[in-house]
């Protein structure tokens, strides 16, 4: 299974977490502006998986008040997936926490790799998929009434499309996925995807169908160094 697989099972938690009534803002209007996955284990058709969420504290950002859920995968008692989402919520004065470390439009790769066209139905199947039924994804109203001019994909399916391009033939032991969103896709609409081949890993980005517009720029490698972080942050 690919390694955005188990955030389809973790996001209704994310929605469970933001739903509180003693989290600190509403649900609507928060953006999901970076993402980064640690998978170590394989993950096989069948999997009985054990999926929880946390808080994972604030940070800070040049746009507002971002904070971070983070998610864990279990088999077995051993933990063979995690993530960590990174949301804004725009306008919030005197930020909490230490800058946002994301990755930056100088990260993304610059060699093309092929173009795409999106479809409006990819939002909707998503949405009945991950749960996430923002309305920016749903309609076109609903898109409006938040500054877009037509609905919007998700950014996980659109870093799922872009994995799907560049992950390794074999069987994903251990893989480290980084992302960083940057403008929304709308629906219907063209993509062209990036990627560079780079020491221990690849880069790759997805812009507009012309080649200018970021959407997406990421990172893909095996270095677990990312890990490491991801694991010392949950001590």
């Amino acid at each position: 299974m690919p390694p955005t697989w188990p955030h389809l099972l973790a996001f209704p938690l994310h929605l469970a977490l933001m739903m509180r009534r003693d989290f600190p803002y509403p649900l609507a209007g928060t953006v999901h502006i970076a993402n980064r996955i640690v998978q170590q284990g394989r993950l096989n058709i069948g999997d009985r998986l054990t999926v929880s969420a946390e808080f994972g504290g604030f940070q800070s950002h040049p746009r507002g008040q971002a904070f971070t859920i983070r998610a864990e995968a279990q088999r077995g008692g051993t933990t063979v997936w995690r993530s960590e989402s990174v949301y804004l919520r725009r306008g919030t004065p005197s930020a909490l926490g230490s800058l946002v470390a994301a990755l930056s439009d100088e990260d993304a790769a610059t060699t093309q790799a092929g173009t795409e066209a999106i479809a409006r139905a990819v939002a909707p199947r998503y949405a009945h998929l991950s749960g996430d039924r923002n309305p920016i994804h749903m309609s076109w109203l609903g898109a409006r009434l938040f500054g877009f001019k037509r609905p919007i994909a998700h950014g996980m399916w659109t870093k799922a499309r872009a994995l799907a391009r560049v992950l390794p033939a074999a069987p994903n032991e251990q893989i480290m996925i980084d992302v960083a969103f940057r403008a929304p896709i709308l629906l219907p609409g063209h993509v062209t995807h990036f990627a560079d081949r780079l020491d221990g890993g690849t880069a790759f980005a997805v812009r507009d169908g012309a080649g200018k517009r970021l959407h997406l720029v990421g990172r893909l490698g095996r270095d677990l160094v990312f890990e490491k972080e991801v694991h010392a942050q949950h001590q």
